[in-house]
């Protein structure tokens, strides 16, 4: 596949495409400006490199080419939890460097790389430019993906890990629940707190823990703190089968239908992949 995007003219409302199209995420375009931003006032220089000189390691994808979606999945996030701490620890130092080149490269194992490159190129962002190699746009949806996941990568809940494949054996949906440590500290000891614990509703009975009520009463102690309730979310991955192999095409973060306020199952952060 050309690694530049053709030029092509704006437009007002897009055509209609295939299936894919319903299922890239517009949060995902909407992220590549903030990273792109965020890069440029970096000082790694070897980010302010023109970006057809920046050289990218290749690496084997971490699971077999006939993995399941679920192992797929789980490796994707074990990559991006690990790309996400390369990114607190900074780039000064050579080593680093090297580290957030490998990690980087497992992302992009993992990734549908051709089919994400085009959509990159036919959807259009003004913050991303046309003719963006493929290498750099590649690199843009990891970090928007990185970012996305960055509050809740030490919670990743890998048990609540499930996938939807439907009837058909070329896409697949992965889900899998996440929380931030602490925020999940700090909302066990408010629920714990006499106010709370003994609180009762307006008929006279304890309110239920997912009632507007007692979300409300939580709320009046989190937000102070700087965090709101439910605290639990949801990444959604689509997969899609490419050369046979199952690859991630694209991933969102979003609410859990239900509020969940309860305490989470034993070791939550567990990951299969680890045992």
């Amino acid at each position: 596949m050309d690694n530049h995007c053709h030029p092509r003219r704006r437009v007002g409302i897009l055509p209609s495409m295939n299936a894919l199209k319903s299922v890239f995420s517009f949060c995902t375009l909407a992220c590549l400006g903030g990273a792109l931003a965020a890069m440029s006032g970096c000082k790694d220089q070897r980010r302010h490199k023109p970006s057809e000189v920046v050289e990218h390691l290749t690496v084997e994808a971490p699971v077999p080419a006939d993995a399941s979606p679920d192992l797929v999945a789980m490796a994707m996030l074990d990559a991006l939890k690990q790309f996400q701490t390369i990114r607190e620890s900074g780039l000064g130092q050579q080593e680093h460097q090297k580290a957030y080149d490998k990690a980087l490269a497992t992302i992009k194992s993992l990734a549908a790389q051709d089919l994400i490159y085009e959509r990159v190129c036919k959807q259009g962002s003004y913050s991303v430019p046309k003719d963006v190699p493929k290498p750099a746009a590649l690199r843009l949806i990891a970090e928007s993906w990185t970012s996305m996941l960055a509050h809740y990568v030490d919670g990743l809940m890998f048990d609540t890990l499930k996938v939807d494949q439907g009837s058909q054996d070329t896409r697949a949906i992965a889900r899998v629940e996440v929380e931030n440590p602490h925020e999940r500290k700090r909302l066990t000891e408010i629920e714990a707190l006499p106010e709370i614990a003994n609180a009762k509703g307006k008929d006279g009975k304890p309110p239920s823990h997912t009632s507007r009520e007692y979300l409300d009463l939580l709320r009046s102690k989190t937000i102070p703190e700087g965090f709101n309730v439910p605290i639990r979310r949801r990444v959604t991955m689509t997969m899609i089968r490419v050369n046979g192999a199952w690859r991630v095409f694209d991933l969102v973060l979003g609410p859990v239908p239900s509020s969940i306020t309860t305490a989470p199952p034993t070791n939550p952060n567990a990951s299969p992949t680890n045992s």
